[in-house]
């Protein structure tokens, strides 16, 4: 790939393009300037990347930045669309703008006009190259000038461009592993939302989602977690992803952060979307309130209060297998955290029914998952439980489980039947169980359609 660079960088140079880019370089007289940017401009927005090697190689980036600083408005604006399409080529490229000094300067021009928001553009496409670029650009101020541009008083329905691509800006920035250095007050961002763009919502609920995986106390805020519930109610797979994913994340942290969730009005809206078509979508709401049901007895409760158990419990016996998953993780949180009274409400015949179904399951995980479920519904009611177990037939499939090939399998079915039905289990094998093996649910988004990269061509 790099020899494919060097080759591209060697080519020819057209003589429009050399004529266009010493017009930029020495012209006096600010029609023949703003003729010469221009038709840069277009030569780069042609979309070749030899071009842009070109471009690059040419040494005239750092005039293009001092244009965008400092000349004539129209020069501006066309200065700052070269940069943008520039930075849309590869990394190489996008550093080379970053060499040139253009971050400060795009920065500092960033306003709600046509200017600002090709600027805006352009960092954007900075951010979106690579986590050492974002950082640059975050290191430079951009979050803090959006935020205060965002304070100020404006209609956003009337500058959709604007909040565009403050939000596609902002879901660069908080996007990528590491996770960035960047605690944005989301507050002002919100304002995005009015003005009824379905591309600045999307690329906001992303931004929140994305700060919500390590940084849960940024996204807390009553308004936010509002908003984010209210798009739950979209239809659109693209909003409702990244609302999901943003519930899930905040319910993964302690019980405070869980009770945000609930305290949003988030369950009935998350109980419906469980006849949601869309297999993505279900296993996000299964996730979510996997992470919901593992916390304290009363967070169950509001669980048991929506009327989610039915439908997850429906999940687990008719979900693909990736839903199964998560809606058993659901179910067996319950059944491990709840009171004995919930416990014992909870795992009614048909309950039963379906977690026995899944000791039968191909994946080792699943039948893991149900065999705690058990584990913790014995130690509720060992009687009730136990009897339904031996009449159903499900006592003789936990004791196939002892030849599993999964080693926690085994060991929790052995364990199982030495503790609750004295002298089923094989040998006199020891069957502590260790809980990390299993019980630790992964505590990041499950589902699909995750953003790609950020660079974004004019």
């Amino acid at each position: 790939m790099a020899a494919d660079r060097q080759r591209a960088g060697e080519c020819p140079v057209s003589e429009e393009l050399k004529i266009a880019i010493q017009g930029c370089c020495t012209s006096e007289g600010p029609e023949q300037l703003l003729a010469s940017v221009t038709t840069l401009r277009r030569l780069v927005s042609v979309e070749q990347d030899p071009l842009l090697q070109q471009v690059v190689n040419s040494g005239v980036l750092p005039r293009i930045v001092h244009l965008v600083k400092e000349s004539t408005p129209q020069v501006q604006f066309e200065a700052a669309w070269i940069l943008t399409n520039v930075c849309s080529g590869d990394s190489m490229q996008t550093r080379a703008c970053i060499d040139a000094g253009a971050v400060p300067v795009l920065i500092e021009k960033v306003a709600i006009n046509n200017l600002g928001e090709q600027c805006l553009w352009c960092l954007s496409n900075i951010a979106g190259d690579s986590t050492n670029t974002r950082d640059v650009v975050i290191d430079a101020g951009l979050v803090e000038a959006l935020t205060r541009l965002l304070l100020l008083s404006f209609h956003p329905a009337e500058h959709r461009e604007f909040c565009r691509n403050a939000a596609y800006a902002l879901s660069n920035v908080c996007r990528g592993k590491p996770a960035p250095h960047v605690e944005p007050d989301f507050g002002p961002f919100l304002k995005i939302f009015d003005s009824g763009d379905t591309e600045a919502a999307k690329d906001l609920l992303w931004a929140i989602s994305y700060i919500s995986e390590e940084k849960q106390d940024l996204v807390m805020s009553v308004p936010l977690l509002a908003a984010v519930v209210r798009y739950l109610q979209n239809p659109e797979p693209l909003l409702l992803t990244p609302a999901l994913r943003t519930l899930g994340n905040l319910a993964t942290g302690n019980a405070a952060q869980t009770q945000a969730v609930i305290d949003s009005c988030a369950l009935p809206v998350l109980t419906r979307l469980l006849d949601h078509p869309k297999q993505s979508i279900l296993k996000e709401v299964c996730w979510t309130f996997s992470n919901i049901t593992a916390g304290t007895i009363e967070q169950i409760q509001s669980v048991l209060d929506a009327g989610a158990m039915s439908k997850l419990v429906e999940l687990m016996e008719n979900g693909r297998n990736d839903v199964q998953k998560e809606a058993c993780w659901a179910v067996s949180n319950c059944i491990s955290g709840g009171s004995r009274q919930q416990v014992t409400a909870l795992t009614t015949d048909r309950c039963l029914t379906a977690l026995g179904d899944l000791l039968r399951h191909n994946d080792a995980r699943i039948v893991g998952i149900a065999l705690e479920a058990f584990d913790s519904a014995l130690q509720a009611d060992q009687q009730r439980v136990s009897l339904f177990l031996e009449e159903h037939g499900f006592l003789n499939a936990i004791e196939m489980l002892q030849d599993h090939m999964n080693e926690h399998v085994y060991y929790l079915a052995g364990h199982m039947l030495a503790t609750y039905f004295d002298g089923e289990s094989d040998g006199d094998a020891d069957y502590n169980i260790n809980e990390s093996t299993l019980g630790d649910h992964l505590e990041e988004g499950v589902g699909e359609g995750e953003e790609g990269e950020g660079d974004n061509c004019v």
